[in-house]
């Protein structure tokens, strides 16, 4: 294996020229961020790091009250836009007015962060500005990478100095087989390593907090995770699709699992639940079917049953999470909720047996389950979210308890329930109804004689 130590300036000149075969690609820190830092450059990384108000204010400080006064009556015939000329749109691009402002203040920002701000505050502007001319360059390696395909990679970015990985910057990189994140990296951005089919190996930096949305969706090689202590944030679809990962540890630091952030890992057997853990989304471990939960003795927030099959309220009462459920399905008595999308796309099941007692089928419960043809709904249950049996097109027949007098029918995506109190004799011709079964579901209603007195 060829290995080749690389600056940061010309790592994507570098990788254009790398010849078929397999190479260890260790990036390091040059002079590229050390040039003279324009007026332009601190602007835009000032513009990625304030609102669209703080970002024009900061404009008219910098060019000055009396300035911004004359350029105002200059263009006060223009047309109103953006927060400067007084309109309601927040937005000021293309107002010629900001642009003016903008090319007056690139010629005086350095001297004014000079004079009127802590020289800390100002070298950390500095500091900003070179890490973007870092992110700038391995945003172009990205793009060099996706255009190969005769290589395999590991890239080794430990040496370089930057806190945050942008949005997508080598998503879809089929070369890359292996990854070490810069040390002081706290962020990666969403889509980061999305697509990146080959790569299996991956090492965070200690330093890491968040992990974006979607960004190792799809790295089917990916066998294994290390997360760092201080990890806090697993973002939607973090790593969806890594068919191969077995094996999860979840540090203290985490307290929310956000949807499908586990969605189809079909190699996951196990994973366990720290202490502080207190939100669990319903379809957080969607599609892992071999996959069972053990919880934290400490933890005040969920519970398993005696298998570890289902992820349960700390009190038993609500399933969070029952992926592994296949065929026939028989839910313990003192379940009082099933929660939201829980048993979703979950294509395996023939049957599901209901208990007593049970309250409220949160929305999406059993979207796209296709194989169930009949369900009886116990007569405890109060209440059936929006969406339950959307695109569950084998289901034939709902059975009824005979001695409800109403069920309240969907919800709002606010969690606000919905004031449709149906009478069974006109169940389908509610307007709740399709808020339920969706387009293409038409079951029979049939009445359960069970319990009828004369």
């Amino acid at each position: 294996m060829n290995k080749q130590v690389v600056s940061i300036e010309t790592v994507g000149e570098m990788a254009m020229d790398l010849k078929s075969g397999e190479y260890i690609l260790q990036v390091q820190e040059d002079g590229v961020v050390e040039g003279a830092v324009t007026g332009r450059e601190i602007l835009k990384y000032l513009k990625s790091t304030k609102s669209n108000e703080d970002y024009e204010n900061f404009l008219c400080t910098v060019v000055g009250t009396n300035e911004v006064r004359r350029l105002k009556e200059l263009y006060k015939k223009e047309p109103r836009q953006g927060k400067l000329n007084g309109s309601r749109n927040k937005s000021s691009e293309g107002s010629k007015l900001t642009a003016v402002l903008y090319t007056r203040a690139e010629q005086k920002v350095l001297e004014y962060l000079q004079k009127n701000v802590k020289k800390t505050e100002y070298q950390a502007v500095l500091e900003g500005v070179k890490e973007q001319r870092r992110m700038k360059q391995l945003a172009a390696l990205g793009d060099v990478l996706r255009k190969r395909s005769h290589l395999l990679l590991h890239l080794d970015l430990s040496r370089v100095s930057i806190t945050r990985l942008e949005k997508g910057v080598f998503r879809n990189c089929a070369v890359l087989q292996s990854v070490v994140l810069p040390n002081n990296c706290w962020m990666v951005g969403s889509h980061c390593f999305a697509g990146c089919k080959n790569l299996a190996q991956v090492t965070l930096s200690q330093e890491l907090i968040s992990l974006g949305m979607f960004s190792f969706d799809a790295c089917q090689k990916l066998e294994e995770i290390v997360f760092p202590k201080n990890l806090k944030v697993i973002g939607k679809y973090c790593f969806r699709d890594c068919t191969s990962l077995s094996a999860v540890e979840l540090p203290p630091s985490v307290k929310v699992l956000h949807k499908h952030c586990f969605a189809f890992c079909t190699n996951l057997t196990h994973i366990h639940l720290p202490e502080n853990l207190d939100f669990v989304a319903g379809t957080s471990f969607l599609g892992c079917t071999n996959l069972s939960f053990s919880v934290d003795k400490l933890n005040q927030s969920f519970s398993t049953d005696s298998s570890g099959k289902l992820l349960l309220s700390h009190d038993g009462k609500i399933i969070h999470a029952y992926p592994s459920a296949t065929g026939h399905v028989k839910l313990p008595y003192g379940i009082q909720r099933i929660g939201c999308s829980l048993f979703r796309h979950c294509k395996h099941i023939s049957a599901i047996e209901l208990p007593e007692g049970l309250e409220v089928i949160d929305e999406f419960a059993f979207m796209d389950c296709r194989g169930i043809k009949s369900m009886q709904l116990p007569k405890s249950l109060q209440r059936l979210g929006w969406g339950v049996f959307i695109a569950c097109t084998g289901l034939q027949e709902l059975i009824l308890p005979c001695n409800q007098e109403h069920l309240s029918l969907g919800h709002c995506e606010d969690e606000e329930v919905l004031d449709r109190i149906l009478q069974y004799p006109s169940l389908k011709q509610s307007h709740g109804w399709n808020d339920v079964v969706g387009d293409g579901v038409n079951p029979k209603i049939r009445i359960s004689a069970e319990n009828i007195t004369a």
